[in-house]
């Protein structure tokens, strides 16, 4: 096993008869949930963006931006979560929540994959450890990937499931509890959180760990497999790949957006019609008459509003994207792409805080008696040393 740097600046290492790994000579950053994090491209000499300007850009983004973004993110989703559980899952949008609350966690936590940003922005190719080390750098990999990969689904797909219990909720708010259980949620979400396993099963296989011998040292190099390489098989990942595209992106945009058209036509007819009984009311009794409060569908519907404009606009990026072409321009769109994500995962928690009165209230009084005994051992003491 040997390996010895080319004519054209990469470094080429003989694994077995048939396999020939390439290394570059400068690390490459990871690319988008759609193409794996793999580090076997070649330097493009003719782009309309530098090789080392590109590498900056998407390492601000890689290590600087997407962290501040999802880190901040993370702790509001596990917030959600103890909030949710606090109001408890009887209701069947509590459910829907929890399960996108986990699915946001899950991206956000994989995104951050710091055995990739080892592995592709070291001084030396791949890992430079001992085999020990690079293996378990490279499930850590995996399992980072496991979890951005199976977020980024299921985080697009729920809006979808949002959506329609909110349509049958305004449509027949008297069937709505026969409808629309609490099983039949649990039953809904965890088929789509199972609908992904055999995707994610896929792409466990379209790479691995090579080890190549560079000036006497063992190098762990993360490749290819003929799954991936093979034109035969290409055509199947491309297959696999387009049309988890087309189901989590434009499809389940678009039965939001009709969706959540559908739901505000028939709020705003419900709420014309209640203010002619409440003017009727108020005209009788002399007392003003409450007004039913909306906020379960006013936040759900902010977050698939949200989904829609985020998800929507990585789409429209996606699409001038091309893997095959792999030009320093598509790896700064397909940086975008992520970045676009990670804000659409990071920002529910702030839609709850914002939309929702009886979330924010519980919100307080969780973090606020957290915050509250914090102090009191502190004024304890002081009150004593006094």
């Amino acid at each position: 096993m040997a390996a010895s740097l080319s004519s054209n600046g990469t470094w080429s290492g003989n694994l077995t008869d048939n396999t020939t790994v390439k290394i570059p000579e400068h690390p490459v950053s990871f690319t988008s949930t759609q193409d794996l994090h793999i580090s076997t491209l070649q330097r493009e000499e003719n782009s309309l963006i530098g090789h080392e300007t590109s590498l900056s850009i998407q390492w601000i983004f890689a290590l600087i931006i997407i962290p501040c973004i999802s880190l901040p993110g993370i702790l509001g989703n596990m917030s959600s979560m103890i909030v949710l559980h606090r109001h408890g899952f009887k209701k069947t949008s509590n459910i829907l929540l929890a399960a996108l609350t986990l699915a946001d966690a899950f991206y956000l936590i994989g995104i951050n994959n710091v055995p990739a940003y080892i592995h592709d922005y070291s001084s030396s190719p791949g890992f430079a450890y001992s085999t020990t080390v690079c293996y378990v750098l490279y499930g850590l990999y995996r399992l980072f990937f496991l979890l951005e990969l199976w977020g980024n689904w299921c985080s697009l797909t729920l809006p979808v499931l949002i959506t329609l219990e909110r349509i049958v909720a305004v449509y027949s708010p008297f069937k709505f509890p026969i409808i629309v259980t609490p099983r039949r949620t649990w039953t809904a979400v965890i088929a789509i959180f199972i609908l992904w396993v055999p995707v994610n099963v896929y792409y466990f296989f379209l790479d691995d760990l090579v080890f190549v011998d560079i000036d006497g040292h063992s190098h762990g190099v993360i490749t290819r497999t003929r799954l991936y390489t093979d034109d035969n098989y290409k055509q199947i990942y491309v297959f696999i790949n387009r049309t988890a595209i087309i189901l989590t992106e434009p499809i389940s945009v678009l039965l939001v957006i009709v969706g959540c058209i559908m739901v505000g036509v028939k709020i705003k007819a419900a709420s014309v019609k209640r203010r002619k009984m409440m003017s009727a009311v108020i005209s009788v009794t002399q007392k003003p008459a409450a007004i039913p409060s909306s906020r379960t569908t006013w936040t759900l519907m902010l977050v698939c509003i949200v989904y829609t404009i985020t998800i929507g606009s990585a789409f429209f990026i996606q699409l001038t994207v091309t893997p095959s072409r792999n030009t320093q321009v598509d790896k700064i769109l397909d940086t975008m792409v992520r970045f676009v994500k990670c804000l659409h995962s990071s920002c529910n928690f702030f839609i709850y805080i914002y939309a929702n009165r009886n979330f924010r209230d519980t919100y307080r009084h969780i973090f606020g008696n957290l915050g509250s005994r914090s102090k009191r051992p502190q004024q304890a003491g002081s009150n004593r040393s006094s």
